[in-house]
Order: structure tokens, then C-alpha cells, then sequence
């Protein structure tokens, strides 16, 4: 049983890159893998969400890749045409801000030169052309660091899920507990419905009852009221549940339809018990089922 919460964080380098890649995981009622890395790089995200897919089958996966190239030989080139819109839009502005001037209407008179250094911040003056490193040799550097963050993540989520299954066996244990408590009250839930139903049988008929009738209308009513098969799907319920925990390497949704099932039996048995201490036993089971499904909601 593995969690679907998990977290792994590391860093790599060579002579060309240096990276830092993290890994985090949500809950989620399917796969969901999102992957944030540069946009020249993308093209080997599909290698990168196979990887994920040997580790994770459920949840959400959030994987960013930060990138440094150390290449130091980066081109950078003037965009000209960026370069003469703003000169004439700078220029316009001098003429009017002139003429503002000569008019009085300003006290602030124009430069008549433009300094370079104001244009070389503006946007589009400056352009980089240095090209991607191959994206084989972005693969091969990315794709080990990768696999040892997924190991990480992988056994942080294997811990985080077997401190779950521990949760969800002390809950398994009082569903056991209570339901061999109410096993024990069944031959007492016939023996009160019986007395129940002599008890009116005398209140109405005194003298005349009919030992026959009384006979009757009990088998009738127990065949409605016994709880054996209830007893008998529920611990049927519970071993499959254990199995399936075992077994399953991916298990929260079964184990979420076997707790339905589970829960359908307690109720019935909580509806056709007269008994107190059988009602309360059935609000412990309720309960625990309550909170192995809250557990369910982390599990993959």
C-alpha cells in the first residue's frame, strides 16, 4: 500500500548543465502528471511521463526541472527594427516636449541627445540566438537524476503508506471486534423476539392462546429478523478486504467498494436488532468504517 503524497527534491551537473529537479505528489482520483521544464527541452517530456508511469498509478504528479546552460558564448544581437520604432517614438515625443517648451507651457526643456545606455533596457532591443544543447544530451543528463528523484518519491510514499495501513488495521480490528460481540447476541435477539411475541400473544388472548399460532408467527417474524446472514457477508467482507490489501498493489478503490458493502450488512443488522448492546456495537462499526475511509482517500 503506497500513499499518493510524496515529495523528493535533487541536483545534478556537468560540464554543460546544471539542474535541480522536484517531485510532488497529491491526491487525486486519477493519474494526473503535470511536467514544467524549459519549453526547448519539451521534447522529451514523453520519455520523462513513461518514467513516472513505471512508479505512480494514481494521484497527482507535479515534476518541475530548473535548467542553467553554462555555456558562456551566448550571441546577442540588436533587433534594428525595435530599435528605429523606439527612436521615432522618442524623437516625436522630444519635438513635442519642444514645443511645449517654446510655447511656456513647460519649464522642462528637451535633450537634444538620446542616451544609448536608456534604450538598451526597453524590451526587444536586446535578443539572444544561442541555440539549445541537442536534446539527447539533455536526456541522457536529466533522465538519472530523474530516476533517483522518482526512487525517492516512490519510498516516501511506500512509508507514508504503510503508516496508513497501520491506521486502517486498528480500525479493521474493532469492526472485528464488535461484529464477534454481536454474533455472540445473536441466539439473545431470537429469545427476546420470542418472549416479545408470547408477551403480546398473552396480553391479547390471556388464556386462550394458541400455542401453534405463537409458534407461527414467530418462525415468521425470525426469518425477518435474524441477523446470521448479515453475520456471515460481513466476516466475508472482512477477509476479502485483508486479501485485497495484500494483493493489490493499487487497492484504495476496491478496498472503498468492500467498506460500502461493509456498511450496508451493519446497518441492516443495527435495523432489525431490539438489543442495546448490539446498537452500540453497530455505531462502532459505522465509526471505524467512518475513519478506514478517510484513510482511503491518501491511499493509491
Amino acid at each position: 500500500m503506497k500513499s499518493m503524497t510524496g515529495y523528493a527534491v535533487g541536483e545534478s551537473e556537468n560540464n554543460v548543465f546544471s539542474a535541480s529537479l522536484e517531485i510532488k505528489g497529491y491526491n487525486s482520483r486519477f493519474l494526473d502528471i503535470a511536467v514544467y521544464m524549459p519549453a526547448q527541452y519539451s521534447c522529451i517530456e514523453n520519455n520523462i511521463r513513461k518514467a513516472v508511469l513505471q512508479f505512480c498509478l494514481r494521484g497527482k504528479v507535479d515534476i518541475t526541472i530548473r535548467i542553467k546552460e553554462k555555456q558562456n558564448n551566448m550571441p546577442v544581437c540588436i533587433s534594428e527594427a525595435a530599435a528605429g520604432a523606439y527612436l521615432k517614438a522618442a524623437e516625436t515625443l522630444r519635438r513635442q516636449m519642444q514645443s511645449a517648451y517654446e510655447a511656456g507651457e513647460t519649464m522642462l526643456q528637451p535633450e537634444n541627445k538620446l542616451p544609448i545606455a536608456a534604450f538598451l533596457g526597453l524590451e526587444g532591443i536586446l535578443e539572444t540566438e544561442r541555440p539549445p544543447a541537442p536534446s539527447e544530451m539533455f536526456q541522457d543528463f536529466i533522465m538519472p537524476l530523474l530516476l533517483d528523484c522518482l526512487k525517492q518519491f516512490d519510498a516516501a510514499r511506500a512509508h507514508e503508506g504503510a503508516e496508513t495501513a497501520a491506521a486502517i488495521a486498528e480500525y479493521v480490528l474493532v469492526l472485528n471486534t464488535r461484529i464477534a460481540l454481536i454474533e455472540r447476541f445473536s441466539d439473545t435477539i431470537e429469545n427476546t423476539i420470542k418472549s416479545n411475541i408470547k408477551a403480546r400473544f398473552e396480553e391479547l388472548l390471556k388464556d386462550r392462546i394458541d400455542e401453534q399460532r405463537v409458534l407461527t408467527e414467530t418462525a415468521a417474524l425470525l426469518m425477518k429478523c435474524t441477523i446470521a446472514e448479515e453475520l456471515s457477508r460481513l466476516k466475508g467482507h472482512l477477509n476479502m478486504f485483508s486479501a485485497v490489501i495484500k494483493e493489490e498493489q493499487a487497492p484504495s478503490k476496491k478496498l472503498e467498494f468492500i467498506c460500502q458493502e461493509i456498511n450496508r450488512e451493519v446497518n441492516t443488522i443495527g435495523s432489525k436488532s431490539p438489543l442495546l448492546e448490539v446498537s452500540r456495537a453497530v455505531v462502532d462499526c459505522k465509526e471505524a468504517l467512518e475513519n478506514i475511509r478517510e484513510q482511503l482517500r491518501n491511499v493509491e
